[in-house]
């Protein structure tokens, strides 16, 4: 599993209010505020979605 798919998982879980999906984001190697906004996973996106905009809402969200 890709690093940005740990991301958008843990994000995921942890709206719901899964207090372990937080914990598991904050141990994981990188995170969401190390994006760089360059737009590569959006253009890689099969399904269309603009992963950046995720990736900025997923650092607001843990703060890292």
């Amino acid at each position: 599993m890709s690093c940005r798919d740990a991301l958008l998982r843990e994000f995921e879980r942890a709206g719901v209010g899964d207090e372990l999906a937080a914990e598991h984001y904050r141990n994981l190697e990188h995170h969401a505020g190390e994006c760089i906004g360059c737009g590569h996973c959006d253009s890689r996106c099969p399904f269309g979605v603009v992963q950046s905009e995720r990736i900025g809402r997923i650092a607001e969200h843990f703060g890292m």
